[in-house]
């Protein structure tokens, strides 16, 4: 026989209402009654039924993440931070690899909203402006990661890109190099064209002449950048050669 949340109130002696609460995790359930059904929950072998729970509430307590690249140590470590934070808070994440494809994105926004998620938090491409705006208009709380898209207004947790590489190359300039290379990711990311401007404020301010030779763009991928790393090092006058 299936068991039922009103037979798990009934044994528990309280209303379905408030078996309902605790097993959302709700605020103002006391310790006591909280303990009296998640024991009888265990004793009944009781199974939520997630699906139509989320139909009822129209959300679920999830949390979809979609980054460039999973297979990034960058990006794992915040996913896994993510998810021990949701986890303390009773929430489960869903974890998408982008893959830096507009269209992979777009499907993966398409798929959480779909499975009714209650945030997103998104390493945008920049390519999905519109649905991502109008998806800002639902009840779907949107969080931008280490990027921002032009013309949307929405929260984010960001590298200070162009700093840090203003920084790496004020560091060479001091040592005393003027020849100095950038392998960078799309620019039209603003994660590369930020790393883009800190590289060339960093020679302006230090009086050297912008060299187009030693700006390569790629794909923010390892292959890519192993690529873009050899032709620098192929070059005439390359100290590393």
């Amino acid at each position: 026989m299936k068991i039922n949340i009103k037979d798990v109130a009934d044994k528990a002696g309280v209303s379905t209402a408030t078996v309902s609460r605790v097993l959302s995790n709700f605020p103002g359930v006391r310790e006591k009654t909280k303990t009296k059904v998640l024991k009888t929950v265990r004793e009944l072998n009781y199974e939520i039924n997630a699906v139509a729970r989320s139909l009822r509430q129209k959300k679920t307590k999830s949390i979809g993440i979609i980054v460039g690249n999973v297979l990034s140590k960058f990006y794992s470590e915040i996913a896994k931070s993510v998810e021990d934070t949701a986890n303390k808070f009773g929430y489960h994440t869903i974890l998408c690899n982008g893959d830096e494809n507009p269209q992979k994105e777009l499907e993966y926004l398409r798929i959480l909203k779909s499975n009714r998620v209650g945030g997103i938090i998104l390493v945008p491409t920049g390519k999905n402006s519109r649905y991502i705006h109008n998806l800002m208009n639902t009840r779907i709380k949107v969080i931008f990661l280490d990027r921002l898209v032009n013309g949307i207004n929405c929260d984010a947790v960001l590298v200070d890109n162009v700093h840090g590489a203003y920084k790496a190359v004020k560091h060479l300039i001091d040592w005393g190099y003027k020849k100095i290379g950038i392998v960078n990711g799309y620019l039209d990311r603003t994660t590369g064209a930020d790393r883009l401007k800190g590289y060339l404020k960093a020679l302006e301010e230090a009086g050297i002449t912008r060299d187009d030779s030693l700006i390569k763009i790629g794909n923010f991928k390892k292959a890519s950048g192993r690529k873009l790393t050899g032709e620098l090092l192929r070059q005439p006058n390359c100290i590393f050669r």
